[in-house]
């Protein structure tokens, strides 16, 4: 798992994909933490919901409108490299 940091109110992870799938389920990107110039971690509020989509992302149960997931991973991306 690449999730980098879960703290009482804040989830960090380097996994583009489960960002992208936090943020097309409607999940507000509260920050990017660049760790070193390769890497870099997408921050979360953590709640219940959160919680709940990280355990169905992981058992491969979660369901994302296509489009949607791919838009999600366009915006992050283009947060991260400042287009």
């Amino acid at each position: 798992m690449n999730d980098v940091s879960m703290n009482m109110s804040t989830y960090a992870t380097q996994d583009l994909p489960l960002a992208a799938t936090f943020v097309a389920l409607g999940h507000s990107l509260i920050g990017i933490e660049r760790t070193n110039p390769k890497r870099a971690c997408f921050c979360f509020t953590l709640n219940s919901d959160l919680e709940s989509i990280i355990e169905k992302y992981h058992s491969g149960k979660v369901r994302i409108e296509p489009r949607t997931y791919f838009d999600a991973i366009r915006q992050l991306k283009n947060r991260l490299y400042g287009n």
